[in-house]
């Protein structure tokens, strides 16, 4: 014989147990203050001897919020982000919000389609890493009044929100602390060598901050913005033979290394999501963009899609 499971408490079986109104446990349980010390303690000894959970469904219902903040990384399988959702996950806390995550495999089309899902399933905000992003899910966030800060990124394109960092200001900082404390590598410590990592938006940057360190490593802007990278050669290494590839060259070479990669049961979409952003900046980025994103998606794509 199947046992049947006792109903959950209610509201009014809290309201009876503590011998108050049905009003008084809502304030009780929404932290209002605007409750008696006696009252209060008379509630919360109820709601803890029932068991009682409240609904998130009515109080959702009632205030059109859910009290749920979505966030999109690339993965949690790092040590930096891990760290991040779970101070982003403390935070939120204290403020009594619950955080969903979901992750997007460092894929922009992916990104956009977990952002949407969070929205569908109630999130009332965003927090997306760094400012990447499609143009179409800004947009679509920006037409909802859908509320998104941006997390560990800066300098912040213009209209945006976010927190984050500026790494080479942070190394600058060190350079000019050491100096300052009269440490001269070049002199005591030849060997050693000093390297600038991330947080660098575009070639210029990085030839600016050469003048102080011996090596810099791009970041994410290398994925978002990677033809601007093709005088790194002539400009660095005073290496003239490798002119600069324009986007049309750079797809035109992938075509046939996807077709052996199709030939041999690959996804197209395994390597043309690296292409995604190779046109920005060219005249019909956006309709590329799209036009990719939902063609090369498909499993039996053929490499003629590029």
């Amino acid at each position: 014989m199947v046992a049947v499971p006792a109903p959950l408490p209610t509201i009014h079986d809290v309201a009876r147990r503590a011998r108050v109104s049905t009003a008084t446990v809502s304030r009780v349980v929404n932290g209002t203050e605007a409750v008696r010390p006696a009252l209060r303690t008379r509630v919360e000894a109820a709601i803890a001897q029932l068991g009682y959970v409240p609904h998130a469904g009515a109080r959702t219902l009632k205030s059109r919020r859910t009290g749920t903040i979505g966030a999109v990384f690339p993965t949690v399988d790092n040590a930096i982000f891990a760290t991040a959702i779970d101070a982003l996950q403390r935070r939120l806390a204290e403020s009594d919000h619950q955080l969903l995550i979901a992750t997007s495999g460092y894929d922009p089309a992916v990104e956009e389609g977990q952002a949407l899902n969070l929205l569908a399933r109630g999130a009332d905000a965003l927090v997306l890493c760094g400012c990447t992003q499609r143009p179409a899910l800004l947009a679509r966030l920006k037409a909802r009044g859908v509320p998104a800060v941006h997390a560990m990124s800066w300098p912040l394109p213009p209209g945006r929100v976010g927190v984050g960092f500026d790494n080479a200001r942070a190394m600058g900082q060190v350079v000019r602390y050491l100096r300052d404390l009269g440490h001269r590598r070049t002199r005591e410590r030849p060997q050693l060598t000093t390297e600038l990592n991330g947080g660098l938006q575009d070639l210029e940057a990085c030839l600016e901050q050469l003048k102080r360190v011996d090596g810099v490593m791009v970041g994410r802007a290398a994925y978002a913005h990677p033809l601007q990278w093709g005088s790194v050669d002539r400009l660095i290494y005073d290496d003239p033979s490798r002119p600069q590839l324009k986007a049309s060259q750079v797809i035109r070479g992938t075509i046939p290394h996807a077709r052996r990669w199709r030939d041999q049961g690959g996804r197209l979409w395994d390597l043309a999501r690296h292409l995604v952003h190779v046109v920005e900046g060219c005249p019909g980025a956006r309709h590329w963009r799209a036009e990719l994103t939902q063609r090369a998606c498909r499993r039996e794509a053929p490499a003629e899609v590029l």
